[in-house]
């Protein structure tokens, strides 16, 4: 049900209630970790790095690599990897990297695509 609130300068403010927020079609935000689950299905971890390494072997070009990833829902970012290379698989505390694109910089910055720990 959508209604208008006013507010104290005059101005009209769009105010959504949902009456039943399980219902199919209700517009409940995810969290930031329900990123990498555009997928219907839930994957294994060695599932999805399957599926990475098969793109990177795939496409030469780290951007292409990046573009393909986040067609497939996946978030990437540049982040310190390390020495390592292309396909270093990075664990954490809060979330798992692999390595996607070379490293530069006094840190070996480089492209990974980043899954959380608690999928």
């Amino acid at each position: 049900m959508k209604s208008l609130a006013r507010l104290k300068n005059g101005h009209t403010k769009n105010t959504m209630r949902n009456i039943n927020p399980t219902k199919q079609g209700s517009s409940i935000l995810t969290t930031a970790n329900d990123i990498n689950l555009k997928n219907k299905t839930m994957k294994t971890l060695l599932e999805q790095t399957k599926e990475i390494y098969e793109v990177v072997d795939t496409f030469k070009r780290v951007q292409v690599r990046v573009n393909k990833l986040t067609e497939m829902g996946y978030f990437c970012a540049a982040r310190r990897c390390g020495s390592g290379g292309i396909k270093r698989l990075i664990k954490t505390k809060n979330e798992t990297r692999i390595q996607i694109g070379f490293g530069h910089g006094k840190y070996n910055y480089a492209m990974c695509v980043i899954i959380p720990a608690n999928q």
